[in-house]
């Protein structure tokens, strides 16, 4: 069945492809000049499946990563991206910047660039941004990332000045500016509240290799090449539709049908199923991706750095990374000892050890702890009270599902009474910002930039757990004021192993993530940096289009 098939997709979706015609990355997208591969050619669709709905495409306030899949093509930042053993910027909406001599300032030079509604980009725009993205009404969690900005400030229309509190290592001033921009006079007289959920959030004005064309609600979107894109290549593809398909077993048979042509997350033990097949092409997107147990700190039970170490001596954690992320005698994952994911091969703890699976060890620090067995194989208790907690987990992962079972099972071996309780992710998801849990089984993929600052500083927005440790907290300042590269990957070293000695979270597994694409789409290129990353470039031969040909 081709992309532009609709049986088994529902009334109301089929409706909506019908309607898209149905038929890249641009906060870190590729400069506007690429290679032109010799069987490039333009038209032809895709359709990409989501699990979760968006609640914003506004990339300055996503936060899932369906959320950005789509946020970041159709808008774009000062600098673009690439990865080579760290972030690298690349000329974006900037095409030229430069420093002052005492390193605290940036002055960037905009292109000659539009709007999706044709108005000028200008340098207005990016004060814009960056106000908003510093106002607490607005909520986005990255306004860590600007607190080490000073002030931002339209020198004349096409030129833009960021100065810092301090001066500190320069890729990472570059990633601190390099949020996507957003349109002032279309977003200035919002209400921050308006940013999620509305049809200017959902259907936002930005500048990006693709724009939104339709949607509905938040289940479906249909891009359309941007023909005026300044910042990347113009894509070769005409349309893109993002179609939400939340249960996993429903996007994979899809695929399979030929419902939907690209998805990410394929499970180890479809991989060979898929390549079986010989209609596919695979992107191995790299271990960037971590899974753990959060505990919350900001419970008593947690707060003591015995019991925390001692959940993590309890969980068989090599036994989940056999018995999950293998398959064809392949393993998929590793052993983690933080979120510094392995990718930043320079600036990764690579010779801290693990703790082991020791359940003795555990014992003794639980009965260190006052946590005792009243009796052999009951549940521990201290002064009258059990140890017991629960622990959350979402519905739409398996992984995670079979993940919290083995969790329970083994930490009862040791005494401890866990209660599973399982919900949707963005139930989950909302429990976990507001702090309402015991325990929680969550993941993310992990932030690529040479600081970790938002994760693990006191107060900070992804700090799920409630962590606060003065040394880290010391780490993380030098961190944001070190320039030098050698000295800034010994302390991101340093933070490491103080985070793996306190063991805030038991950090479960790296597991390699793939991504699936029908192998008439060349150059789909999923990677590190992204599912949908290299979109713009993505192409069908001529020959094999079935939609919008040679358009």
């Amino acid at each position: 069945m081709s992309s532009t098939s609709l049986h088994g997709i529902s009334r109301a979706i089929a409706g909506f492809l019908a309607l898209a015609g149905v038929a890249a990355p641009a906060c870190s997208q590729q400069p506007a000049s690429r290679p032109q591969p010799s069987d490039a050619a333009r038209g032809d669709s895709i359709v990409v499946a989501l699990q979760a709905a968006p609640r914003t495409l506004l990339e300055p306030f996503a936060t899932l990563d369906d959320e950005l899949h789509i946020g970041s093509l159709i808008a774009s930042s000062l600098t673009n991206l690439e990865l080579r053993d760290e972030l690298i910027h690349t000329p974006g909406l900037a095409h030229r910047w430069e420093w002052s001599p005492d390193g605290k300032e940036i002055t960037y030079h905009l292109r000659n660039a539009k709007w999706d509604d044709g108005a000028p980009i200008r340098a207005s725009d990016v004060v814009f941004t960056y106000r908003l993205i510093g106002d607490e009404r607005a909520n986005s969690v990255r306004r860590e990332y600007v607190s080490r900005i000073e002030k931002v400030e339209a020198l004349d229309e096409k030129k833009v000045k960021f100065t810092f509190k301090t001066a500190y290592y320069r890729e990472s001033q570059l990633s601190d500016a390099g949020e996507c921009i957003l349109p002032e006079h279309i977003y200035g007289k919002l209400d921050p509240q308006q940013l999620y959920g509305t049809e200017l959030a959902l259907a936002p004005v930005g500048h990006g290799p693709f724009r939104v064309v339709e949607h509905q609600g938040n289940e479906a979107f249909v891009l359309e090449r941007n023909e005026g894109v300044t910042t990347a290549g113009v894509p070769y593809l005409a349309r893109a539709v993002f179609l939400r398909v939340g249960d996993y077993e429903a996007r994979l048979r899809k695929l399979l049908a030929g419902e939907i042509d690209a998805m990410d997350g394929i499970r180890p033990e479809d991989l060979e199923a898929i390549r079986k097949r010989g209609e596919f092409d695979l992107y191995d997107r790299g271990q960037r991706f971590v899974d753990f147990v959060a505990w919350n700190q900001k419970r008593e039970l947690f707060q003591d750095i015995r019991v925390r170490r001692a959940l993590t001596f309890a969980i068989d954690r090599e036994g989940m990374i056999a018995a999950l992320l293998t398959a064809g005698g392949k393993v998929y994952g590793k052993q983690p000892v933080g979120t510094v994911p392995p990718v930043l091969r320079s600036a990764y703890a690579g010779d801290l050890m693990p703790l082991p699976f020791d359940p003795a060890a555990a014992e003794k620090l639980l009965d260190e702890a006052g946590w005792t067995r009243p009796s052999a194989g009951a549940v521990r208790t201290r002064n009258g009270k059990p140890l017991a907690f629960t622990l959350l987990v979402n519905d739409e992962t398996p992984r995670r599902r079979q993940t919290a079972r083995m969790v329970q099972q083994d930490l009862k071996k040791v005494g401890i009474a866990v209660e599973v309780d399982s919900m949707r992710f963005d139930v989950l998801q909302k429990r976990m910002e507001a702090r309402d849990y015991d325990a929680a089984i969550y993941g993310f993929s992990a932030s690529l930039q040479m600081k970790q600052g938002d994760t693990w500083t006191t107060g900070s927005a992804f700090n799920f757990g409630g962590y606060s440790s003065p040394k880290v907290d010391a780490i993380a300042a030098a961190i944001s004021s070190e320039m030098d590269s050698t000295r800034l990957r010994v302390l991101l070293k340093d933070m490491q192993r103080q985070i793996y000695e306190d063991q805030p979270y038991t950090f479960l597994c790296w597991f390699s993530r793939f991504a699936v694409v029908r192998n008439r789409f060349r150059n789909f290129g999923a990677n590190e940096l992204g599912f949908t990353i290299a979109l713009e470039g993505c192409y069908v031969p001529k020959a094999l289009q079935k939609t919008f040909p040679g358009r």
